[in-house]
């Protein structure tokens, strides 16, 4: 069993690896999800793992504190933040900066990651509303996902429209990608894997991240929303 500590980002691509990873190895994956926080507090709190995928801010600090390998992260995938809303809803119009103001403005709820749980799109959005002036305003009607796909509440009607990175929006059936945000105000998260410092499965969790870095896994990360670094 090979235990995998990842950003949410990756749930997609990893469900759909598993399968094959087993036949392969005789490893299954046991996975545990969480915004880049979590990877702090879960190693900081003494949790082991195999393999720790984050942001490559996020696995260099814990390099330095010791729980992941020096020398093995590995960047492998980028994601974009994007916007989505429940199913046959309208899409708003969200090509300009200008246009994705007013959209929000206009919505009546918004949802998009908890900052504090210091989710890459999370923070972001919250920088891009306080420099847009507005946020004080968005978030007074914004549902704070704390770490899963913001997506989820379109589906129970609680949001409008949901701001998180388009992968994150895609694991959530029932839902539709309006598109990415404006180019001036969009964020692009990188995605790393490192090696951690105690792992008892040293040789599988070092395949897995060769594996991950492979363009063999390209065609996946697509299928996913993520895209692959050359």
């Amino acid at each position: 069993m090979l235990k995998v500590l990842t950003t949410i980002a990756l749930k997609g691509v990893l469900e759909e690896l598993a399968g094959d990873f087993q036949r392969q190895t005789g490893h299954e994956f046991a996975m545990t999800y969480g915004p880049s926080g979590t990877a702090f507090d879960q190693c900081r709190g003494g949790a082991v793992y195999d393999i720790v995928i984050a942001t490559p801010d996020t696995i260099d600090t814990l390099i330095s504190e010791g729980f992941v390998v020096a020398g093995s992260r590995e960047k492998f995938a980028t994601s974009i933040v994007g916007v989505a809303v429940k199913a046959g809803a309208s899409h708003p119009n969200i090509e300009t900066v200008a246009n994705f103001k007013q959209a929000l403005l206009d919505a009546n709820s918004v949802g998009y990651t908890n900052p504090a749980t210091l989710a890459a799109s999370g923070v972001h959005m919250a920088k891009v509303l306080d420099d847009l002036g507005i946020l004080d305003v968005v978030n007074a009607k914004t549902t704070f996902g704390q770490g899963g796909s913001v997506a989820e509440f379109l589906i129970t009607g609680e949001i409008e429209i949901a701001l998180q990175q388009i992968c994150e929006h895609r694991l959530v059936e029932g839902v539709e990608i309006v598109g990415p945000v404006p180019d001036a105000i969009q964020k692009i998260t990188t995605l790393s894997v490192g090696l951690h410092a105690q792992a008892t499965e040293r040789e599988t969790g070092t395949t897995v991240i060769e594996w991950l870095t492979s363009p063999d896994i390209n065609s996946v990360l697509d299928r996913h929303g993520l895209f692959p670094i050359d």
